[in-house]
């Protein structure tokens, strides 16, 4: 694969590691999901081969800095966009409607 650059590399971890939910897969998830897997196919799995990646392949975990991050930059910025934004729901958890705005 060709070399990312740290912003494409994050986009491809993060498309390939949390929106499929790998941090939640284990090898028996793998085996029902993919069962001509071979242990190799597993235990070598790399950045080539996201399909095979399960909550052992990666260690995330938060830091310092991260937190600071975080707390400084990010929560504002959330804060300030949606917090003219309401949500009504029903009784089951579906929503309704949107009331508000999003602020750019």
């Amino acid at each position: 694969m060709a070399k990312f650059k740290k912003y494409q590399a994050w986009i491809y971890f993060r498309d390939n590691f949390f929106c499929t939910c790998a941090y939640d897969r284990d090898m028996i998830d793998l085996e029902e999901k993919y069962p001509n897997m071979s242990d190799e196919d597993y235990v070598y799995s790399n950045w080539d081969t996201p399909q095979y990646w399960d909550k052992y392949r990666f260690w995330v975990a938060r830091t310092p800095k991260g937190d600071k991050y975080f707390n400084e930059i990010l929560a504002p910025r959330f804060y300030n966009k949606y917090k003219d934004l309401e949500v009504e729901i029903d009784n089951k958890g579906n929503i309704i409607r949107w009331i508000g705005e999003i602020q750019d």
